[in-house]
């Protein structure tokens, strides 16, 4: 199980909070349905609100179900998805919904001038940070999968999506994203109080909370262990992503490389960031966007991040944390290791 863990900045954090938060509303006489299950190689933790026990049950139960459904179209690592067979025709036709989060992922890569690509799983596999025997891959090949990933184009037109060059498309940097966005899907159907969802590194919470305060969500210390944490980020709703560098990391010859990998270099980025938590109103952007900011740095994220809509707190290599102005007030730091500063 450790390795569902490793991008638990959020899904074991919260643990203690939904827990705490379902027991008063026990008090208060109101439904609540916790659910623990596993997908997109994550933990995924649900507490879901309503008036009527079952009728929360279910609709946990349904919104793993969409969860499961969406890992089963859009997976590179599982045969028969969507996603599989476009790596393997280079043409397909897909659903409405993986149509939709191509485009939307599409356009962040032109946005971000391909800091952030999905046309990455040939460098992905290179370095296969999940390989019981670790070991960096060799510098010609990453030539190579690099020239792949930046020569293969993706064009979407309704549902046909066309790959023109030798690239594979991976969309795992959106993946737990779009986790909490299906799930939110489900919540908004069937009508359920409110609900948080927390899928490795990201974290859906939709409606009002019951007993009226805002969401609580607690912010990982990347200097410390998965539980420490250096403050805490207070909303009303929303989708929060975090992607860090130090959420997946190998060893080799006494050198650390992490997972975050810049498809301009084919290694892993080195800018001044060693954390991003973006916050908006989409789970796929907000988990993609936090992956483009540590690639890009600071500057440059906080424009694109400006561009889109999205808030942010970012944790750079000096131990400083800038927060964005929409969250100044939202984020309070409990950590004397680090300096708050105002967004750039």
């Amino acid at each position: 199980m450790k390795k569902y863990w490793i991008k638990g900045l959020f899904a074991v954090l919260l643990i203690g909070v939904l827990a705490a938060a379902a027991t008063a509303l026990f008090r208060q006489s109101t439904a609540v349905s916790q659910r623990t299950t596993v997908a997109m190689g994550s933990v995924v933790n649900q507490t879901v609100y309503g008036t009527n026990a079952d009728a929360a049950q279910q609709t946990a139960i349904h919104a793993a179900r969409a969860i499961q459904q969406l890992e089963n179209r859009i997976s590179c690592k599982l045969e028969n998805t969507e996603i599989a067979e476009l790596n393997r025709t280079r043409a397909a036709t897909v659903s409405d919904d993986t149509a939709a989060l191509l485009t939307q992922l599409l356009a962040l890569q032109r946005d971000s001038m391909g800091k952030y690509c999905i046309t990455v799983r040939t460098l992905t596999q290179l370095w296969d940070f999940d390989a019981a025997n670790f070991t960096v891959p060799d510098p010609v090949r990453l030539a190579e999968a690099v020239n792949q990933s930046v020569g293969t184009g993706c064009t979407v037109n309704g549902n046909t999506v066309q790959l023109t060059g030798a690239g594979e498309i991976d969309l795992g940097s959106a993946g737990k994203g779009a986790a909490c966005d299906a799930a939110a899907a489900v919540y908004r159907a069937e009508g359920c109080t409110a609900a948080v969802i927390a899928v490795g590194g990201s974290v859906g919470l939709y409606g009002q909370k019951p007993d009226g305060s805002e969401w609580s969500v607690a912010v990982r210390d990347p200097a410390g262990s998965s539980a420490d944490t250096l403050g805490q980020l207070s909303l009303t709703q929303g989708f929060i992503s975090t992607s860090g560098t130090y959420e997946k990391t190998r060893e080799a010859d006494g050198v650390s490389y992490h997972h975050l990998l810049d498809p301009a270099t084919g290694y892993p980025a080195t800018t001044d960031l060693v954390s991003a938590t973006v916050v908006c109103d989409s789970g796929a952007l907000s988990d993609a966007l936090a992956t483009a900011c540590v690639v890009l740095g600071a500057e440059k994220g906080a424009a694109l991040l400006k561009q889109y809509g999205a808030e942010y707190i970012f944790i750079d290599t000096g131990h400083r944390i800038t927060v964005s102005d929409g969250l100044r007030d939202r984020f309070v730091c409990t950590s004397d290791a680090y300096t708050v500063q105002t967004n750039r």
